[in-house]
């Protein structure tokens, strides 16, 4: 229908002397739903109506009344932030746009708490393919306000929140403006950066801006860009240096012809830009110098086997830095690097062995080095899985059994995380002739590193168990190794009845287990995959999968014999079961009570359990994704196995109310608190009046100093309490002595 039609049947009942109109209550249900409908009612209702109360807003201000000026400016904002609804996908838009577009762009200058809303709205217009040529016509108006609003240094964390909203925007718009008009912005924005007058301030946003170009200008332009950002790679200024490589990353990504001509062109030249070993980067500098190498290479068309040998060694270092980002672009720098070799190898498996015999001169390096190493070698044969030969897996395990020995514990710890990708990587059978070796370097930890690393091995041992049984690990573990590998079988056998148990009510049902998620980062997460799966409850469990009924044949009567040599015996035979027709058809959609009286559920306590069940089901999937913490995980599976008996009872009474009193959490010793004065009354019990439960809890060493604070303040009242009792008895003793 629109919201035209809509308001005419309901209307508003706003006319701007007010900011709590009657049906403030739809402008929320417009804001959701509203699209594809006439741009032109917004303009011309309600934005009437927001100029109205605008005009209110700034006249109380001039008076001083704040709180009346901010409630109109609020009702300003709500009916401004249905304009997003009106821009998406409008039916009148080359018809009403000419009228409006002015008005647009002044409040996108003057008003600062509107301008993400217009912001928005302009990006959802620009979208649409239609749209495209319109807008065009305004871009000579509308980048010179975006420009202006990017290049004005923010004073407040608001106008600073807006800017990448603007940049945005901005390069959206840029891809509909013409040409010409692109060649003169781009030429003054140059003329910013090279300006010895601009401060450093706008020398940065000038550069984004010439970024936010890129995919618009020529060969010739992006040749001065290119000679710009080169030179700015010498500033002192580390942010300069950051803005330089991203603007070279920018015109290696961009998939606009000018620019994928112009990398091609200048291949070598790029190449040796990069290639050179810079020091005192920060490390989203570094990440983004390592995503141009990575596009670099990628693109390459001659063979880069002589070249990557100078790339490989930062690539590998910078797997061990502390920035995610830098981390991320160095794993992909190594995998573009090995599908570039491969791309000009007669022999892929002779390629990848050539590729990690080159990595594995880094375990000769510092502690530093080795441990980036493992973990390099762990990616790269994660990627070539498929395309490694017997022999390297071979050297490469043995290597790293022995930096599993190892002193340090960066090594130690970077090689268990080498054994998870090896489960992933390699065969169970090819595995199998490694077993012994692993199982005796990971019983030969370095003394000082075994408690810091035993989770690990414990990973490492549990799916050493699950993959070739718990007798053969054992003939090879030592004698103090044994308790633990007893844990482990215990611990799994358990696992497995409770899955059986969970699976004997499902006998009737066909269940395709969805796949598993085998990310490299999944992988090297800290949490065991595989773990957290038979953790989940079956509950969980059983919505993640799809069902799928079996067959089963068309009921008849009772009498009615199915003759299974019939040749047509199988047109009866179902893939969904039919439903009983014997059982009663629902009356009403109530329950009923013993007593005959109907049972009405409230609805929002209805839809809260509702909420819950997809909150838990929502956490199981972000723990199974890395998404969520084991400890939220765990918390909500524990709430799964309890039971509201409360709710329970109330359903079956069909009594809205609370029959039984609720009980009181009551502390140890509650029950010898006296009623209407301080300290304990004996009432007739046992002495002490009050006593501290037993819990194994206060014996653990690492939860020392939270219960030594827990029996303070019990010492703390008592000596309290005996200083009132000592002073009530002197005064007691007083007052006799008076007398």
């Amino acid at each position: 229908m629109g919201p035209r039609t809509v308001l005419e049947a309901i209307p508003l009942q706003a006319d701007g002397e007010k900011p709590d109109f009657t049906r403030s209550w739809m402008l929320p249900l417009l804001r959701d739903h509203v699209k594809r409908t006439e741009l032109k009612f917004f303009f011309e209702y309600f934005l009437k109506l927001a100029i109205k109360m605008r005009s209110k807003v700034l006249a109380l201000a001039q008076e001083k009344r704040s709180v009346e000026s901010k409630l109109f400016e609020v009702a300003c904002s709500q009916i401004w932030s249905l304009l997003p609804g009106f821009c998406l996908e409008p039916t009148d838009l080359l018809d009403c746009f000419k009228d409006y577009a002015r008005t647009l762009g002044e409040v996108l200058k003057t008003d600062p708490s509107l301008r993400l809303t217009i912001l928005s709205s302009l990006r959802r217009l620009i979208t649409r393919e239609e749209n495209k040529e319109e807008l065009a016509k305004y871009a000579k108006n509308y980048l010179p306000i975006l420009f202006n609003l990017y290049l004005t240094e923010p004073q407040n964390k608001s106008e600073d929140q807006i800017r990448l909203p603007v940049y945005e925007t901005c390069k959206l718009y840029l891809f509909i403006t013409d040409k010409q008009l692109v060649t003169s912005f781009f030429e003054k924005a140059i003329e910013r950066v090279r300006s010895a007058e601009s401060g450093i301030f706008m020398q940065h946003a000038s550069i984004d801006l010439c970024k936010a170009m890129v995919s618009c200008i020529n060969e010739d332009q992006l040749q001065e860009l290119y000679e710009l950002s080169k030179s700015l790679l010498q500033d002192s200024n580390r942010t300069t240096k950051k803005k330089a490589y991203s603007v070279i990353r920018e015109i290696c990504s961009s998939e606009s012809e000018s620019c994928k001509d112009f990398v091609k062109a200048n291949i070598e030249n790029l190449r040796l830009l990069l290639s050179e070993t810079v020091y005192g980067l920060t490390p989203a500098t570094r990440a983004l110098r390592l995503n141009c190498l990575e596009h670099i290479v990628s693109q390459s068309t001659e063979n880069v086997k002589s070249s990557v040998l100078d790339i490989i060694p930062e690539a590998v270092l910078c797997t061990k830095e502390n920035s995610v980002k830098a981390r991320l672009a160095a794993f992909n720098l190594l995998v573009a690097i090995g599908h570039a070799l491969l791309r000009y190898s007669p022999n892929s498996r002779e390629g990848v062995k050539e590729y990690i015999t080159c990595l594995l001169a880094g375990l000769a390096g510092s502690t530093h080095l080795v441990s980036a190493t493992i973990l390099s070698i762990g990616r790269v044969m994660y990627e070539f899985k498929d395309q490694l030969d017997s022999e390297i897996i071979n050297i490469v395990i043995n290597m790293m059994c022995e930096c599993v020995k190892a002193q340090s514990r960066e090594i130690a710890t970077s090689a268990l995380s080498f054994f998870k990708i090896l489960f992933a990587t390699v065969d169970t059978n090819a595995l199998a002739q490694h077993v012994q070796t692993m199982v005796v370097s990971l019983t030969s930890i370095a003394e000082d590193s075994q408690r810091p690393l035993r989770f690990k091995t414990k990973e490492i041992f549990t799916r050493l168990v699950r993959k070739y049984g718990y007798e053969m690990i054992s003939k090879m573990m030592p004698e103090n190794y044994q308790k633990q590998l007893t844990n482990i079988r215990k611990v799994e056998a358990r696992k497995q009845r409770r899955k059986n148990m969970n699976n004997e009510d499902s006998d009737t049902e066909i269940y395709t287990s969805k796949k598993k998620n085998d990310d490299f980062d999944d992988i090297l997460a800290d949490s065991d995959d595989d773990l957290l799966d038979d953790e989940v409850p079956e509950r969980v469990q059983k919505s993640h999968r799809k069902k799928i009924q079996a067959p089963c044949l068309e009921e008849n009567a009772e009498n009615d014999i199915v003759d299974f040599l019939d040749p047509a015996v199988n047109k009866r035979l179902l893939t969904v079961k039919a439903k009983n027709k014997s059982r009663p058809k629902k009356q009403n959609d109530f329950l009923i009570s013993e007593d005959g009286r109907l049972i009405i559920e409230d609805e929002d306590e209805k839809s809260k359990s509702e909420n819950k069940e997809k909150k838990d089901e929502k956490s199981d999937i972000l723990c199974e994704l890395g998404a969520s913490s084991k400890k939220n995980k765990r918390k909500y599976e524990d709430s799964d196995d309890e039971v509201d008996k409360d709710s329970i009872s109330i359903v079956h009474k069909g009594i809205h109310r609370t029959l039984e009193p609720k009980a009181k959490r009551r502390w140890p010793g509650a029950e010898y608190k006296a009623k209407k004065a301080g300290g304990d009354v004996k009432k007739g019990k046992f002495e002490p009046y009050a006593y501290v439960p037993f819990n194994k809890q206060a014996l653990n060493k690492r939860k020392q100093v939270k219960v030594k604070g827990q029996f303070k303040s019990f010492m703390k009242a008592a000596k309290k309490g005996a200083v009132v009792g000592m002073k009530r008895k002197a005064r007691e003793a007083k007052r006799k002595k008076n007398h």
